[in-house]
């Protein structure tokens, strides 16, 4: 049957705030607890120290996940303030069973002014005062003025008394910026060095959403922007077939000279551009009569058909206006745009190639 024992001191350091102290000191000895007036042997042996940090770590982590927290109490009274909270167990060779402490600010006050100078724990022990277990209920320790173990193990502090003492975790992040110099000489700045961290987790969780977000955002723009290239490159097919398909038309129609490449390039160019105009006057073009393809001349002398300047047929000087006016490169580009908007001129001007 197990034995509780509270009488197991650590002496705190003289100057500064330790990270932890020793919860059960290394090796065998005998001490005199009210509890246990003829002494008790208290055995923490080297061999067993991995596996008995282990256990009461575990423990101890049971106990972090109820409702009522673990905490140490001043002089073993069970009342509160609280002077701080366990956090976890190691072993230390040479020093023995390591607790880690997250001191209250009672706590840090009671021990920085020297108010108290000892740490004594609350521990179940077997028959052969090997330490077993933690307690379920009530403080696990306490800061103690007069010790009934006098040889406890010195902690070593690790700050100056004027610098307060934190966990690696604080360094850390006031070295990356997280937390600034004054923050990290705050009473509860663990708490406010965790509560960067998670801020910082969930901005990198935040980050990774984005990201994730952002890659399937560009995988549909490129998805929509390929779509919308072959529907333009479909529609641009679509269109030069169309104009292709009217001005072969018009060739077989007899309204362009099948030799007539550049005037059928132009309407082609015009009608994929969606020039509605050239589109109608392609349609409106009339039929070449035979002889339009011969050169060129001027009307009868006789006066026969509409004179223009210089004797020349009126159809043949409006088609050399346009090519002046550089509305046509051509004359037989210009003679189509003529015939198309001036039949009856047109019409007029085939007359003199008759009979």
């Amino acid at each position: 049957m197990g034995r509780l024992i509270t009488a197991i001191c650590s002496a705190l350091p003289a100057t500064g705030i330790p990270l932890e102290v020793c919860y059960v000191p290394e090796g065998k000895q005998k001490i005199y607890p009210q509890s246990h007036p003829n002494g008790v042997w208290v055995d923490m042996p080297a061999e067993q120290g991995v596996a008995i940090a282990a256990r009461f770590d575990g423990q101890l982590q049971d106990l972090l996940k109820a409702n009522v927290k673990p905490w140490i109490d001043f002089e073993h009274t069970g009342r509160y303030p609280s002077a701080g909270r366990p956090t976890a167990f190691r072993y230390e060779p040479g020093k023995g069973l390591m607790c880690a402490m997250d001191w209250s600010t009672s706590g840090r006050r009671a021990i920085k002014g020297k108010d108290v100078n000892y740490f004594s724990p609350r521990v179940d022990i077997d028959e052969k005062g090997i330490p077993t277990s933690l307690p379920k209920r009530g403080p696990l320790g306490g800061l103690v003025t007069e010790p009934a173990f006098r040889d406890g193990t010195a902690i070593a502090a690790n700050q100056a008394e004027d610098t307060p003492n934190h966990p690696a975790m604080i360094t850390i992040l006031a070295s990356c910026g997280l937390l600034t110099a004054n923050e990290a000489a705050l009473e509860g700045a663990e708490t406010l060095a965790a509560n960067r961290v998670t801020a910082l987790k969930a901005n990198a969780e935040k980050i990774v959403t984005l990201e994730a977000a952002k890659a399937d955002a560009e995988k549909d723009r490129d998805e929509w922007k390929k779509k919308f290239e072959d529907a333009d490159a479909a529609n641009k097919s679509e269109k030069e077939k169309r104009a292709k398909d009217k001005v072969e038309a018009a060739v077989a129609a007899g309204k362009i000279a099948p030799r007539d490449e550049e005037t059928k390039k132009y309407f082609t160019d015009r009608i994929v551009a969606g020039d509605a105009f050239a589109e109608k006057m392609l349609e409106n073009l009339p039929k070449q009569h035979p002889g339009i393809d011969k050169p060129l001349v001027t009307a009868a002398a006789d006066g026969k058909g509409a004179q223009g300047a210089d004797g020349e047929h009126a159809f043949v000087t409006e088609a050399r206006k346009l090519i002046t006016a550089n509305q046509a490169k051509t004359e037989d580009e210009a003679f189509s745009l003529v015939a198309s908007n001036k039949p009856d001129l047109y019409a007029d001007y085939c007359k003199q190639f008759e009979g």
